[in-house]
């Protein structure tokens, strides 16, 4: 995905979104996250230093758009794996403190319910996402996966 600055102040935390990016890319999971958690505290930032109007611009903008909600579901991904010490794909589990585990999963859901209520969530990649698998024994995940079902598919 790539993402053009429209504006000086939006470089940083695009550069922060592309460094996630690649990271993700390179299986360095927890630099992602980091990496995403800059680039969201960055358009948060930029967005508060806006008009009203300028945010609303902002926020509508196709590519910026995407690029925030990439970024909030990435970081759900991040944390599902880091919930169980994963840190790259094939890679051994770490050893991984038990509240942390509990905080990285609630963080997962927190990142994907800020993505539901964007309507950025697709049931069927949600579903098969493999980075989301330490979550489907959470009680909250059929609940979740109830409400993305119901939000793509309205009466």
């Amino acid at each position: 995905m790539v993402v053009r600055a429209k504006s000086p102040d939006a470089s940083a935390w695009l550069h922060a979104f592309a460094e996630g990016v690649a990271h993700m890319r390179d299986g360095a999971y927890f630099q992602a996250g980091a990496a995403y958690e800059r680039a969201l505290a960055g358009f948060a930032e930029e967005l508060a230093a806006l008009s009203e109007a300028g945010r609303r611009a902002r926020r509508e903008d196709p590519e910026i758009a995407r690029a925030a909600k990439h970024a909030r579901y990435e970081l759900a991904c991040v944390h599902s794996l880091a919930s169980v010490g994963r840190d790259g794909p094939g890679a051994a589990p770490q050893s991984i403190d038990p509240a942390e585990a509990c905080r990285r999963r609630d963080r997962a859901f927190a990142e994907l319910e800020r993505c539901l209520e964007a309507g950025s969530l697709d049931p069927i990649h949600l579903s098969h996402d493999s980075d989301l698998v330490s979550l489907r024994d959470d009680p909250r995940w059929a609940s979740l996966l109830a409400r993305v079902r119901a939000a793509a598919n309205p009466k």
